[in-house]
């Protein structure tokens, strides 16, 4: 198996905690080291490495920029579909429109300390379709 040690002692560092890249690195180059032997890891091994529960818990981590969202949507096409379209004329930031709408939702941080969270952008009705994918 593959050998997953962990990371500066089991803790994130700063630029481990981070989407965006600094200006000058290529979204060719891995923001975070690859374990030794990843291609035969488990993903509860990859899981352990990277601190994934740990940034999950994370109440301070910031929403991902549209050069991340670009970044996930380059990553997409490359790997999974190369022929799929984003051509939503909302911005990633901003939630994306249902039925030729405005988004219904947006992505910001909790008033109340509990993180990042989804917030209705108007009254929905009882039934109301807010998501189709």
């Amino acid at each position: 198996k593959a050998d997953l040690g962990d990371v500066d002692g089991g803790e994130l560092s700063s630029d481990m905690t981070r989407l965006s890249l600094d200006e000058g690195e290529s979204y060719n180059e891995p923001v975070w080291p690859k374990p030794r032997g990843w291609e035969s890891s488990s993903i509860k091994q990859i899981s352990k490495h990277f601190h994934c529960q740990a940034y999950a818990r994370d109440r301070v981590k910031p929403l991902p920029t549209l050069q991340d969202w670009r970044l996930f949507q380059s990553k997409y096409k490359e790997f999974v579909d190369e022929t799929h379209t984003f051509d939503d004329p909302a911005p990633p930031t901003m939630g994306y429109t249902l039925n030729g709408g405005p988004p219904l939702f947006y992505a910001k941080r909790s008033p109340y300390g509990r993180g990042r969270g989804l917030f209705a952008s108007r009254d929905i009705k009882k039934g109301e379709l807010t998501h189709d994918g």
